[in-house]
């Protein structure tokens, strides 16, 4: 998936990019991922797993 077809609500500021697992890291000590949103290393993992298997 690309990340410009991703698509968010009217008027929601917001900005999305792909990370791997160790700028993802950094980003949730910086606390810049959406709280909504927190995901570990280890489901981290999995998701990339996941994906790769349905490719």
């Amino acid at each position: 998936m690309n990340a410009d077809d991703i698509t968010f609500p009217d008027g929601e500021s917001i900005e999305a990019k792909w990370v791997g697992i160790d700028k993802f890291i950094e980003m949730e000590k910086n606390e810049e991922i959406v709280p909504s949103f927190e995901m570990n290393e280890q489901e981290f993992k999995r998701a990339v797993k996941l994906l790769n298997e349905k490719s």
